[in-house]
């Protein structure tokens, strides 16, 4: 269940975006709510720095089987039904969630959550109050509630009434409706530790069950499904009710409560191994069997017409002992006379193709004798082009039988840094261990700043929980989410961007009779390089195939944008960008997203803000 990209859906040769001048008249509607949203939420006690993220992710628009909900700041439940020729929105309140009177009990220590409304089905509403009950709603024909709204509560260790937050709601087969919610765990986790610590909070994912008629006990308390822990809200949750499965993405692994607890324990310098990169096989037999890992066979940077590629050679080694030879495709390479006493021996090259052509009447080769530095120069056939790599091989760098002059070698950011070659052989013939720096393509050359742009997205780990008996749990390692599919009125397979150096690739999810399979599908080029400059993004969504959208949060005076970046066409150098205002100083923060699909329109993307409802038609 990990994410593997396909080195052929990438597009190296991506230049960059070009705005797309869009006509916001045209394409921007906006309709005043009813009543106002809030995002405020009172607590009698700080929150953790989970439930801050958590809250500042929440999304208040809910869109699914074909409806939109939201619940107000008078705790209102209002129906958004759109009319899908003139995209003019109707709003209607279904529900009013009875107003609670808070005491100074021990409960009211706990967080409360923001109030949720979702449909399990195109006629079952649940309404979560963020205070520990969820309502449940039958609608009939007319959107009317066809009997007295049920009430349940969320009972655990620590509370009767257990605030929680409604993440996911399903009917199943059987006609019970399966709901996933979490809430953070109090009692002796929330006190400081002895040493005078404050211990992190643990917060809990439980799937509960509501059968497909009323309760008749009272107080009526959820069943149970199952309980996992973890340190972090989660993210993204989704439930497949055909397979009895669900998707919990979050920052860390959700665990079952029966698990033995994780223990950090710190190795010693002699029990450090070497992780091995992708493909390598570290217990097979390698050149170097013992001591520190081998440097890089070279460097190598660019310009926008030529490529620089350094070798770092034996020092008795002399310009007779050096062959090189050129064609507009492969390189041949060989050094005479190696003495048999050097631990490293230069790499040969026997018309290995370059990764794309030069201009060999132009190209050249230096030797510094002084530095033992050989320096081939090779001119771009065509100028301006970024080169990936520097041989055609290292696109097939996962092959057990690659060998070590062909394996994937990072572009050098800093030419500078050619000076430590030397140092690095001579600290690998001392049994030091060394690497000849670190690469990134031409495309962020001058302009990235390594901090910002290492903390792009948000790191997460799926979890996949059965709820058939006997069937363990499966988790992936750590990846970077970019984005994730825009919540939508329509029903359609989860969907991630994921981290891939400079850009997003795209992963579609499908289950089949081996599980759960994340399948790269497309890039969106030099999302992560874009993505880097937003600082204000509260949402990223994308639509799968077409673009991905940075919407910014944006405050009560000053309004928001959302930066729409179109996927490019094949292996296009450029692909287009849009921005459009969202919300203006008068609309207020942006508070929920969502999409829906309008007959002759085609897709719309709804905008929820504490004020509007901001409509953005004909833009995918």
């Amino acid at each position: 269940m990990e994410f593997t990209v396909q080195r052929s859906l990438l597009n190296p040769m991506f230049e960059g975006y070009k705005l797309d001048a869009v006509d916001q008249e045209k394409v921007v509607s906006r309709f005043p709510l009813p009543e106002a949203l809030s995002q405020e939420i009172a607590s009698r006690s700080p929150l953790s720095f989970p439930e801050v993220q958590s809250r500042i992710y929440h999304n208040h628009l809910y869109t699914g089987h074909g409806r939109c909900v939201y619940v107000d700041s008078v705790s209102q439940v209002v129906l958004v039904d759109m009319n899908r020729d003139t995209l003019e929105p109707r709003f209607s309140v279904v529900y009013e969630l009875p107003q609670t009177i808070t005491s100074a009990s021990a409960t009211s220590d706990m967080h409360p959550e923001f109030p949720v409304a979702l449909f399990a089905s195109p006629n079952v509403l649940l309404v979560s109050d963020g205070r520990g009950s969820v309502h449940v709603l039958r609608l009939d024909s007319e959107d009317k509630p066809s009997a007295e709204p049920e009430v349940y509560n969320l009972s655990t260790e620590d509370a009767s009434h257990h605030p929680f937050r409604l993440h996911e709601a399903t009917s199943t087969p059987e006609g019970h409706v399966l709901a996933i919610v979490s809430f953070r765990c109090y009692g002796a986790q929330s006190q400081p530790a002895t040493s005078g610590k404050k211990t992190p909070p643990t917060f809990e994912v439980r799937a509960v069950s509501i059968g497909p008629s009323p309760s008749t006990e009272e107080p009526r308390t959820l069943a149970t499904v199952f309980r996992r822990r973890g340190d972090f809200v989660p993210t993204y949750v989704r439930y497949d009710p055909a397979r009895h499965l669900t998707l919990l993405a979050g920052g860390s692994v959700y665990k079952a409560l029966e698990a033995p607890p994780t223990h950090h324990y710190e190795p010693k310098p002699d029990e450090l191994a070497p992780i091995p990169r992708a493909g390598e096989n570290l217990d097979g037999p390698s050149d170097a069997t013992d001591g520190p890992p081998r440097p890089p066979p070279y460097s190598w940077y660019q310009t926008p017409d030529a490529l620089t590629v350094v070798f770092a050679l034996p020092p008795t080694t002399t310009k007779h002992d050096i062959h090189v030879a050129f064609t507009s495709t492969t390189l041949t390479l060989s050094i005479d006379n190696v003495p048999s006493s050097t631990p490293l021996h230069p790499p040969t090259y026997t018309s290995a193709r370059l990764w794309d052509k030069i201009r060999p009447e132009t190209t050249y080769w230096t030797w510094d004798s002084e530095d033992g530095l050989l320096t081939l120069t090779l001119d771009k056939a065509e100028e301006n082009r970024n080169w990936m790599h520097v041989f055609h091989s290292a696109e097939q760098s996962t092959s057990d039988a690659l060998r070590w002059e062909d394996a994937e070698v990072p572009e050098t950011r800093d030419p500078s840094e050619l000076a430590g070659i030397r140092d690095a052989l001579e600290k690998y013939t001392a049994e030091v261990g060394g690497g000849l720096g670190h690469g990134v393509p031409s495309l962020g050359e001058g302009e990235m700043d390594m901090e910002i742009d290492s903390a792009v997205g948000r790191e997460i780990c799926v979890t996949w929980v059965s709820t058939a008996e006997g069937v363990p749990d499966t988790s992936s390692a750590p990846v970077q989410l970019l984005s994730t599919d825009i919540p939508s009125a329509e029903a359609h397979a989860p969907s991630f961007v994921i981290k891939n150096a400079l850009d997003g690739a795209e992963f579609s999810l499908a289950i089949d009779e081996n599980g759960p399979q994340w399948t790269h599908v497309g890039t969106f080029s030099a999302l992560s390089f874009v993505l880097a400059s937003k600082q204000d993004t509260r949402f990223t969504y994308h639509v799968p195939g077409r673009a991905a959208m940075a919407f910014e949060s944006g405050t009560r005076d000053r309004g928001s944008n959302v930066y729409l970046y179109r996927v490019a066409e094949g292996k296009a150098v450029w692909s287009k960008q849009a921005i459009l205002k969202v919300a203006e100083g008068g609309s207020g923060s942006l508070l929920g997203v969502g999409l829906v699909n309008a007959s002759q329109h085609g897709p719309v993307i709804l905008c929820l803000t504490e004020k509007e409802l901001v409509l953005l038609r004909s833009v995918l």
